[in-house]
């Protein structure tokens, strides 16, 4: 019989008609199997490798990094604190409702038998027509002092305590003190209390110290050590000297720390503080004397008689 070969489409040596398809989906799906393998093993590695950075991070940087951190926060502060004062001031008004006072006005002032008709302002004229004087340091003609004082607060600002290196007054304008008229009252006591003082008969302006209430040739600072925290506080009186005559001077007070800049504290007011002594002539003068066991305003001739008659009986001899 003869050969009759493949049948009719069918090619020599081929499989049956649908091996080509299969052989191609198996490679289809061994590829897909593959790439989600690595896909799958990437994805771990990933997860291995960040949990392996973050934990080398935290174990060997994170730390250090605080630490420059930290650095740089105290790095801003001290840089902070070289720029400004280690201190704020609060000066206390000084409230003078009576006391001696001179003007440049030749005012003319009625005998006052009762001194409560002055209502405790020795019948000073009001501000621009006079100034408060300072209190003669002594009662009667022996006088060769005047006395006036100043009260402030400092408060600490730095973050590092600061310590205060030198305090004093800073002559901001010096004048002879008006001639017109001069209202002479003595003083009526002062503090025992530990204060500090200028002397501006001196010319070491540095704040003195006080022993047995008297002011000392010592400076204050070299006997004490005065060092301020952020928010500490400390509070001063501080007593001015200045010759009994010819005396008009506008100062401040300049505090020096050992880090930052220095601090200028002028008046409640922002104005230079003033102490103002007397003239050694003026065209009226005035003080207290006693009639009748009653206390009252009296005329006098200045300096002399004023001075050496404050409080006793009228009239002055």
């Amino acid at each position: 019989m003869a050969d009759k070969g493949p049948p009719e489409g069918a090619t020599p040596d081929s499989g049956p008609p649908n091996e080509p398809a299969r052989r191609k989906s198996r490679s289809v799906v061994s590829r897909a199997r593959r790439v989600a393998e690595f896909v799958a093993g990437s994805v771990v590695l990933t997860i291995i490798v960040g949990i392996a950075g973050n934990w080398a991070y935290n174990h060997w940087f994170a730390s250090g990094q605080t630490l420059r951190n930290e650095q740089a926060v105290e790095q801003a502060k001290r840089v902070a604190d070289q720029e400004t004062a280690a201190a704020k001031p609060s000066v206390e008004p000084h409230h003078n409702d009576g006391g001696p006072w001179v003007s440049p006005e030749a005012i003319d002032i009625p005998i006052q038998p009762n001194i409560e008709v002055v209502q405790n302002r020795n019948g000073y004229p009001g501000d621009g027509r006079a100034l408060w004087a300072a209190a003669p340091d002594g009662v009667n003609a022996q006088a060769t002092r005047a006395d006036s004082f100043v009260k402030f607060t400092l408060t600490g600002t730095h973050n590092t305590p600061a310590r205060i290196v030198s305090m004093a007054a800073v002559i901001d304008e010096r004048q002879e003190p008006p001639t017109g008229t001069v209202f002479f009252a003595v003083p009526q006591g002062t503090t025992a209390n530990d204060r500090l003082g200028f002397d501006f008969e001196s010319n070491d302006l540095n704040a003195r110290a006080f022993e047995n209430g008297k002011l000392t040739a010592d400076r204050y600072l070299d006997l004490h050590t005065v060092t301020l925290a952020k928010g500490e506080s400390v509070g001063y009186l501080i007593n001015t000297f200045a010759p009994i005559f010819g005396v008009n001077i506008k100062y401040h007070i300049e505090v020096t720390f050992d880090s930052g800049p220095p601090l200028d504290i002028y008046d409640d007011g922002g104005k230079p503080f003033q102490i103002v002594s007397y003239p050694r002539t003026a065209q009226r003068g005035y003080t207290y004397g006693e009639a009748n066991h009653t206390l009252g305003l009296y005329p006098c001739s200045w300096p002399t008689q004023c001075m050496n008659n404050a409080q006793q009986p009228w009239p002055f001899h």
